[in-house]
Formats: structure tokens, C-alpha cells, sequence
């Protein structure tokens, strides 16, 4: 999932947009009519006749609008219910976005026109309407407050130069079939990043036009934009443990809102694309790890499948989390040597997390932690050595460049590898 960086505030035109979405509206539903079975806007059209099958299934059809409709006043988006419902649900979700009531705040109904896509009626049967209206039964929950306005984060000249080198460095980290080049690159990639992010800060304290600091990345002093990351069963909590790691150490927050696999990440919005990249590429590494090797072999012939890999996922998780927190003191020491002032740029930096803990505690207010265990020592100690194998660069379809992913875990004994450990991450 990639956050949305471009400024629409200016274009956006609701009168054109509706006249657009019309007229998509209606070639959506060009020549369907006589061949479905019923049309949502004139079931009567053709026939003459509306028996008690077709007034049945208009009910159910019904229903299920109203049920996005409701959704969307709780806070739900159209990613959200695709994640939840499957893509059964996006026409639904075209035909309700141009019909939402004043109950949904003028800024989710915007939310709502821009992401929506023009989706063409499936001819869904009735028990498939059936099954679609008990899955929205689980959108009561509420999924955080609207969003304030549509983030500005377009990424300035110098910006953008940047990122393209950054990315240019993640595409030979995760090119390479050799472990310790792809270290270097990477690490060659969170330094490049890092010392952007302090020039910056020198640059606006200087009174220059380099940011202000949020790193250079456009849009108002102190932004903070919100990203929404899907999680696929199975290991929901597990996976959101990875990401609040990954998410920590790149300035961000997230929180689980509805336990499905929906998670809501702030920051800012430089720091959201890194995050939801990065987490996606790693996400994929643990899958491969976690089934691969002599470990996953010895645990499932010691039927232990389970507990070697929540033990494994825990282990991940945290090691991966205090690889990335290195990496970035790494880059401050080093700037530090090179002359930059990293005295005045660390509670800059350090702010970025703040304003996000700030943003994701105003939308979520209520939350509590769960608790993950890891028991089987097998499976922590090869998620502790698949953590040290992960390129954290990326893999063959993440942030950038195809490779085929590591072989199974070594089988190596890592330098330092602590005992059983439990995370703690938030949901909603």
C-alpha cells in the first residue's frame, strides 16, 4: 500500500467529479439491461414482473448498502471493507460513495470519493448476498475519527532527488545475492536518508528553503498523515508486531483498529511511504523464513509447528526492530563525525515521533496492549538468525528490485541472541 503524497486540495472540483462519476455510472451498467438478473436502480425495467425471489434479493441488496453506508459513518473506508468483504463489495462501495449522508463528515465523504473505483455490478446470487450482508454485521465497530484534510506531502525538488537515490540504493541492496554487499548498500541508504532529514533541519534553522523539519517532504509544518496497512490472516497480531517495530523506528505510530489485519499508521508522510514499503518487503521475508530451514522441518516433526512459529515471529519482530534502531543511530554518529549538527537536529527528529504518537493517541484514545509469548527456543533462535539474514533493503516485489529471497535460515549461532521475549503492541 502506498500513502498518497499529492496535494489535491487545489484540484479537487466536487461538481466535475460528480459529473464524472455519472457518467462512469452509467457505462458501469451499459447493456446490462435484460441480461442481470435484477438492476439495482429500476429492477422493474423490462419484464413488468417483480416476484418474491427479486423483491427478496432487492431487500438483501438493500441491506448491504445500507450497512456500507452505516460503515462509513463509523469511520470505515473502501480499503477497509475490500480488506474485510473481498472485492464482492466494491460495487457496493461505488454506488454508496456519491450517496453517503450529512451523518458522515464532509472530509470522510471526500475520503470516499477519492478512493473509490468504478466497479461494474457482479451478478451475485442470493446466498452470495446473504453471506455479504452477515460479513458487514462486523463493521460496528468504530474505526477512528474522520480524516482532518487530504495530506499535502509532495515531495520538494531536493526531496525528490533524494528519495530517487535512495530507492537506486535499495534496488542494488536487493539485487545482490551477496548478504554482506546488501548490508552496505542498505546501510549506505539509511545514511543517504538520514542526513537529508538533518540538512533540513539546518537548513530551515538557517532560514533556508530546504524544509522545515519534516525532512523537505512539502505540506504544512508538522503534518502528519495517516496510512492504511491490511493485514492477511494468518498471524494478524504477529504481522502488526513487525510493523509496529518497523513503524517505531522510522518516527511513526500505528494501531490495530479492527482485528481483521486493518492498521492505522501516522506519520509523516516521507516517513509512512519508508514504513509501509519496508514493512511489506520484510513481511514477506518472515513468511519465507518462518517455513523454510532445518528449524521449520525439526518443528514439524516434532509436531511444534505452532509455538516454533509464534516464537519465531516474536524473535523476528524484535530483532528486526533493534537492526533498524542501529542502523539509524549508526547514520546519526556518522553525521556527527562528518561535521553535521546533530545536537540541534535530534529533538527535531525525535519531535517527528512525538507529533505522531500525538496524532495516532487524538484518533484512537482508547486502546490496550496485547501480549504475544514466545516458549519454543528453537523458533526464537531462528527468528533471531532470519532477522540478521533479512535484507532490509527489500525483497523481489517490495520497496524496490527484483531477487529471489534468501535461502532457509543458517544455521550459524548469531553473536548475541536473548532468551524468550513478548511484544506489546496496541490495538484499538
Amino acid at each position: 500500500m502506498h500513502t498518497d503524497n499529492t496535494d489535491h486540495t487545489a484540484d479537487f472540483d466536487p461538481t466535475g467529479f460528480f459529473d464524472s462519476f455519472t457518467d462512469s455510472l452509467s457505462d458501469s451498467f451499459s447493456g446490462t439491461s435484460g441480461s442481470s438478473p435484477f438492476d439495482p436502480f429500476d429492477p422493474l425495467a423490462g419484464s413488468g414482473l417483480f416476484d418474491e425471489a427479486d423483491r427478496y434479493r432487492w431487500r438483501l441488496w438493500e441491506d448491504c448498502l445500507d450497512a456500507v453506508r452505516d460503515a462509513a459513518s463509523r469511520g470505515w473506508r473502501p480499503g477497509d471493507l475490500l480488506h474485510l468483504c473481498g472485492p464482492r463489495v466494491g460495487h457496493l462501495c461505488f454506488i454508496a460513495a456519491g450517496n453517503l449522508g450529512v451523518e458522515v463528515p464532509w472530509p470522510m465523504r471526500e475520503l470516499w470519493l477519492r478512493e473509490v473505483e468504478p466497479v461494474a455490478e457482479p451478478k451475485l446470487c442470493v446466498p452470495a448476498l446473504e453471506d455479504l450482508r452477515l460479513a458487514l454485521t462486523r463493521t460496528q465497530v468504530h474505526l477512528g475519527a474522520a480524516p482532518t484534510a487530504p495530506s499535502g506531502g509532495r515531495l520538494s525538488p531536493a526531496a525528490e532527488k533524494i528519495a530517487r537515490r535512495v530507492r537506486a540504493l535499495l534496488d542494488k541492496a536487493a539485487s545482490t545475492n551477496y548478504p554482506a554487499e546488501a548490508e552496505s548498500l542498505t546501510a549506505a541508504a539509511h545514511r543517504l536518508r538520514r542526513r537529508h532529514l538533518i540538512d533540513s533541519i539546518d537548513e530551515a534553522g538557517a532560514g533556508g528553503a530546504g524544509g522545515s523539519g519534516s525532512g523537505g517532504s512539502g505540506g504544512a509544518d508538522g503534518e502528519v498523515a495517516e496510512a492504511r496497512v491490511y493485514l492477511d490472516s494468518p498471524w494478524v497480531r504477529h504481522q502488526f508486531l513487525l510493523l509496529v517495530n518497523v513503524a517505531a523506528a522510522c518516527s511513526c505510530r500505528c494501531v490495530l483498529v479492527h482485528r481483521c489485519g486493518i492498521v492505522a499508521v501516522f506519520g509523516a508522510p516521507d516517513d509512512l511511504d519508508h514504513v509501509v514499503d519496508l514493512f511489506a518487503s520484510l513481511n514477506r521475508q518472515r513468511a519465507h523464513f518462518m517455513t523454510t530451514g532445518p528449524g521449520a522441518r525439526a518443528a514439524a516433526a516434532r509436531r511444534a509447528t505452532s509455538a516454533y512459529r509464534r516464537s519465531f515471529q516474536v524473535s523476528y519482530a524484535r530483532h528486526i526492530g533493534e537492526l533498524l534502531a542501529g542502523a539509524e543511530k549508526q547514520v546519526t554518529v556518522e553525521a556527527t563525525v562528518d561535521g553535521r549538527d546533530t545536537a540541534a537536529a535530534l529533538p527535531v527528529l525525535a519531535d517527528r515521533a512525538r507529533r505522531a504518537e500525538d496524532a495516532c493517541s487524538e484518533a484512537f484514545p482508547q486502546t490496550s496492549t496485547m501480549s504475544l509469548s514466545a516458549r519454543d527456543s528453537a523458533g526464537y533462535l531462528d527468528g533471531w538468525r532470519a532477522a540478521e539474514r533479512s535484507r532490509l533493503g527489500g525483497d523481489s516485489a517490495g520497496v524496490h528490485g527484483p531477487h529471489a529471497l534468501p535461502g532457509g535460515v543458517s544455521d550459524g549461532t548469531p553473536g548475541a541472541a536473548p532468551g524468550g521475549s513478548s511484544g506489546s503492541p496496541r490495538a484499538a
